[in-house]
This record gives structure tokens, C-alpha cells and sequence, in this order.
């Protein structure tokens, strides 16, 4: 009777929508599921929007967000969207033995198909049978979870990864063939509430994958997957870019000289020559401009990192007041020469001979600042 009574209502509400005009959306998905138990928003009117990700002749999910709170169950015999389909649609939010549906639907539209499904999210099977609330009406999926009760009537049947029981149901796909007692599974679909346990509802068999899912086991890499039992031998490192599995390319910058922008004096050669690395054209340093000409690229080897490429650095005296002073010089190698006017710069006291009195001359100056 109660089943009869859903049908007359749901057929009566698509009656009248046939009247209406484009609707606004008025809540986002997680507003109508409240992230609660139960929804804020009870035997109240609500148009909402999102991408079909499972169908069947009397009912769907829709979702309109990857992750929790963001997927709804909608009790709809009259309109038969495909999965993919982008809708509006308006109805009457109510708890259903503690599943939150929209049903009683007044408004229904199409906007688009073939619309790709938002990311199932991967769960342990521990989370789902204790705590599953948040992903109701989501995708989710299970990985490397062994069957450990292939039937428990009504189609539905128990799996586990390690992390606890959940449950499995056959409402929008039975498994071909069975499920098999103690063997290893993954499976793909959206999860749902009745008589008290959650169960995540396959949808096809593309949903459904037969033994312990392969992939990267080694905690060093950076794809390490935690739910994988067997290597596949993918394992893949961080490159110097911070690329999982790159070969340090992508972040390698090519350093030219844009001789087009100061085309006016000739190229770069001609503008450094004529003005310096320090000018400013156009409201841009020529040292940007012309990064080459002014040893402004970024190198992989800088032993002092004092900016300037080893492979173009220039070692000479880098003191002004050496006699041997470089003004080219990037890094001094000790060469440095200073002219002096006492050829015994060493003898402090002036006798004509360095002696133990002169050290103790200049140990007694050691440490004064010079003005």
C-alpha cells in the first residue's frame, strides 16, 4: 500500500511540473543533507542540480560534488534520466527509515548528457559499515576486500578489508557471476541506507574487479598507495621539479636574450654594451630583458651561490683598492695586490727588523675597531 500511495504522489507532483517554468536552484546537495543523520530540511521544497550517477525504472542518485555530503537518493518513477545526465530538479526533501531522499518531484529538466561521473571516492570497508553517513548518495569504493559472506539473502553480502565488515547490495546490479566466499574484490558504486546498514550499490560490472588490486607498495615513492598488497613495479620517485615520475624537464626554463625588445639599439650585445645590465627599458631591466648577455640565467651549478653560473665566472681580485684590481671579477681567488710605502710593512716598531717586541705591538692592538 505504502509502495502504491509513492507512486501516486510521485506521478501526481510530475503532473503539475508539466505547468511550470525553468526553476532556480535553491540548496546545494550538502545543504539538503545538512552533514547530519537527518536532514535540516525535512518536508521542505528544494531545487537542487547534479550529475545522474545511477539509475534505475523507479528511482536514481544524483550528486553534484566529488566527496561527502555531496550525493542524494531521488525517488522518481516518472522521469528516467540516464546516468551522466545533467538535471534541475525540484521536490520534497523526507527521511526514509533514515535515508535522506528527495522525493515528490514537481520540476524535472535535462540540462546536458554525457557528463562525466564525479571521482568515487576510496574508502575502507571498516568506515563504511560503522560511519557511513557522510558518503550517502556519493560514489565510493572499496579496494583488496575479501568476501566474507556471499550471501546473506536479499542479495546482499559482506566483504572486508582488513578494517571491518560492509555491505554490498544488488539493487541496481547483480554480480555475474556470484560472489565468491574468501576471494578479493574492488568495486565502484553509490552508497546506501536501508534497514539500518549501509551498502554501497554497484552499478554495472564495470564496477566490479576480481583480486587484489595492484600498484606501488614501496612508502618511498611518491605514488605510494596504501590499499595495494601487490607491486606492480610502478613505483615512481619525485624528479627536482617536484614531478612524481618526471625527468626534471619540466621545470628546466630556456634563458634567451629577447633581441626583438631592444631591437632599436641592435639586440642585447649592443644594449649591454651601451647601457648597462642596470637600465631600465620600457619600464624593464635590460638584465631581464637579456638575460644571457647579462649572466642573468638561472644555472645548476653556483659552488658559492653568489649568483652567477660556475661555467661563467671570472676569478681574479674583486678588492677596488688592489693594485690588480677586476672590475669583470665574480668570485676573488686571493691574488689581490696592494701597493704599500713601507717595505717592511711587518716591523711595527720601525727598528729595521721584525722581532718579538713587533708581535707584541700588534697583539696589543688585536681587536680595536680602526676609524
Amino acid at each position: 500500500m505504502l509502495y502504491s500511495l509513492r507512486h501516486f504522489l510521485t506521478a501526481a507532483g510530475v503532473f503539475a511540473a508539466t505547468f511550470m517554468s525553468a526553476q532556480t536552484v535553491t540548496h546545494t546537495i550538502a545543504e539538503v543533507q545538512g552533514e547530519l543523520f537527518s536532514s535540516p530540511l525535512i518536508e521542505q521544497v528544494v531545487t537542487v542540480q547534479g550529475v545522474i550517477t545511477a539509475a534505475n525504472d523507479y528511482s536514481y542518485f544524483i550528486q553534484d560534488g566529488s566527496g561527502p555530503w555531496n550525493g542524494v537518493y531521488v525517488y522518481d518513477n516518472t522521469n528516467l534520466p540516464a546516468v551522466g545526465d545533467h538535471v534541475i530538479l525540484q521536490g520534497e526533501v523526507i527521511e526514509y527509515y533514515d535515508l535522506t531522499e528527495i522525493t515528490n518531484i514537481t520540476y524535472f529538466e535535462t540540462v546536458s548528457s554525457g557528463n562525466d561521473l564525479p571521482a568515487a571516492v576510496e574508502l575502507t570497508t571498516g568506515f563504511i559499515g560503522a560511519s557511513g553517513e557522510p558518503y550517502e548518495g556519493c560514489r565510493v569504493k572499496v579496494s583488496n576486500a575479501a568476501c566474507t559472506n556471499p550471501d546473506l539473502g536479499f542479495g546482499d553480502a559482506y566483504f572486508d578489508d582488513g578494517s571491518g565488515d560492509c555491505m554490498i547490495d544488488d539493487m541496481l546490479y547483480t554480480p555475474d557471476p556470484a560472489w565468491v566466499l574468501d576471494e578479493y574484490y574492488s568495486v565502484t558504486g553509490v552508497l546506501t541506507y536501508t534497514y539500518e546498514e549501509y551498502k554501497i550499490e554497484p552499478t554495472s560490472a564495470a564496477d566490479v574487479s576480481l583480486g587484489m588490486a595492484e600498484g606501488c607498495t614501496d612508502s618511498l615513492a611518491c605514488n605510494y598507495d596504501p590499499i595495494v598488497l601487490i607491486d606492480d613495479g610502478s613505483c615512481e620517485v619525485w624528479d627536482e621539479c617536484g614531478i612524481c615520475g618526471g625527468d626534471g624537464s619540466s621545470c628546466v626554463q630556456t634563458c634567451l636574450d629577447d633581441d626583438d625588445a631592444v631591437s632599436a639599439v641592435g639586440g642585447c650585445f649592443n644594449a649591454v654594451d651601451l647601457l648597462g645590465c642596470s637600465f631600465y627599458w620600457d619600464d624593464i631591466l635590460i638584465s631581464e630583458l637579456c638575460p644571457e648577455s647579462c649572466n642573468n640565467c638561472p644555472c645548476d651549478n653556483d659552488f658559492n651561490d653568489n649568483g652567477v653560473c660556475d661555467d661563467v665566472e671570472v676569478f681574479s681580485c674583486t678588492y677596488p683598492d688592489a693594485i690588480n684590481y677586476n672590475a669583470l671579477a665574480t668570485a676573488d681567488n686571493g691574488s689581490c695586490v696592494f701597493e704599500t710605502t713601507n717595505a717592511c710593512p711587518a716591523d711595527l716598531d720601525g727598528n729595521g727588523v721584525v722581532a718579538t717586541q713587533d708581535l707584541l705591538s700588534f697583539l696589543s692592538l688585536f681587536g680595536e675597531i680602526c676609524e
